[in-house]
Formats: C-alpha cells, sequence, structure tokens
C-alpha cells in the first residue's frame, strides 16, 4: 500500500516538474548579454524625452530656420550700409553657406530627407529577436 501511494506521489511530482530556472533571471532582467536589452536598459534608465515637441513655443521648436532667416536678413541689410561693406562683402557668401550647412544638420534632417527613427527601429528588431527566441522551438520544428 505504501509502495502505491509513493508511486502515485512520484509519478504527480514528475507531471508538475518545471525546468531549473536561475533566481536572478527574469525577462525584464537576462543573464545573457544582448545589445538590444542594453540599450533598452539604457533607454529606460534616460527615461523620456526631456523635451516634448508638442509643449514647445514656435521659436524654441523651429530656433535654428529662425536664427537662419535671421542672419540671413541682418547680412543682407548690413551688405548695404557703407561702413561694414568691405567687411560685410567678404563674409557674406561663407557665413550663407555655413549657416546653410548647420541648418541642414541640425535642423532639417528631421524632416527633409527622412526622420529619425532609431529608437523605433531598434525596438523593432528587439521585437523580431524577442519572436525568434520565444517561437524557436516551433520553428525548428516547422
Amino acid at each position: 500500500m505504501e509502495k502505491e501511494q509513493a508511486l502515485k506521489v512520484d509519478q504527480s511530482s514528475r507531471m508538475s516538474q518545471v525546468g531549473y530556472t536561475h533566481p536572478y533571471h527574469s525577462d525584464h532582467h537576462p543573464l545573457n548579454f544582448s545589445g538590444v536589452k542594453t540599450s533598452e536598459l539604457f533607454l529606460d534608465w534616460m527615461g523620456p524625452e526631456q523635451v516634448s515637441p508638442h509643449y514647445e513655443n514656435f521659436l524654441v521648436s523651429r530656433k535654428y530656420a529662425i536664427s537662419f532667416l535671421s542672419t540671413l536678413a541682418a547680412l543682407s541689410f548690413a551688405v548695404g550700409t557703407y561702413d561694414l561693406h568691405w567687411m560685410l562683402k567678404s563674409t557674406y557668401l561663407p557665413i550663407i553657406t555655413w549657416v546653410t550647412c548647420l541648418y541642414m544638420v541640425m535642423e532639417g534632417r528631421k524632416s527633409w530627407f527622412k526622420p529619425l527613427l532609431v529608437r523605433f527601429y531598434r525596438r523593432v528588431a528587439a521585437n523580431e529577436c524577442y519572436n525568434i527566441e520565444s517561437y524557436y522551438h516551433e520553428n525548428m520544428q516547422h
């Protein structure tokens, strides 16, 4: 009788056995290193972006465009004056060139060529890696 009970207990414990999991392993903090997880943890540590464009006034959100146009207007006005003519005439084209280049680097890249979606692409890559890890056995079976 005792052997039958021991056999039942032994069989039921086999059915409910689970593989070993490390005590410090979790989905949010895995033991294995990964670049995607490291960047996700870094972004979690940094928190949300400090300045939201939805709550900025026009001057702050378009400061580079406004400074570019104001520089162009100031230089155009100053070239017409006779006192600064000799100096501004020689700096007119270089300043226009450099301000245009800096505008393209700082402001124009956000909207003209392509938006900066690095965080979005990292999240998509992390999701793809997560799906590969989650459905690895199913994929091998297929």
